[in-house]
């Protein structure tokens, strides 16, 4: 399988998409996509729901997708050092979640899902 080119932002990030499809290939449960300049999450993302672990850090993300609750399998989420100002309501859905990470951020407050975040171990 090619590598999956996709323009996020108006900027070429085909070396996201080969990272994830390789993950995928492998059967690697883990993604690291930190430190590329991301602006939004790669919409491919949401779709892997054998995914129990994603680091997004040091990217310029602001928000993320509503479609980041469908990771259901999601227990470890490292988002620090990015730019969000918001956590999407659907956030409470990730019933797995055990990590997260959302230091150096620009969050102001959490969305009344985070509630139904039971497993959370770690803030």
């Amino acid at each position: 399988m090619g590598a999956v080119i996709q323009k996020i932002d108006e900027v070429r990030q085909d070396y996201v998409y080969e990272d994830i499809v390789q993950a995928i290939k492998n059967g690697n449960r883990t993604l690291d996509m930190k430190h590329r300049n991301l602006r939004n999450v790669p919409p491919i993302l949401s779709r892997l729901d054998e995914i129990v672990e994603v680091s997004l850090a040091h990217n310029m993300l602001t928000t993320l997708p509503n479609s980041i609750g469908s990771m259901k399998s999601l227990q470890i989420l490292r988002l620090q050092n990015c730019q969000l100002e918001a956590l999407p309501e659907t956030f409470g859905d990730l019933s797995q979640l055990r990590i997260l990470d959302v230091s150096r951020n620009d969050l102001i407050d959490l969305p009344d899902s985070f509630g139904r975040l039971i497993a959370l171990e770690e803030l």
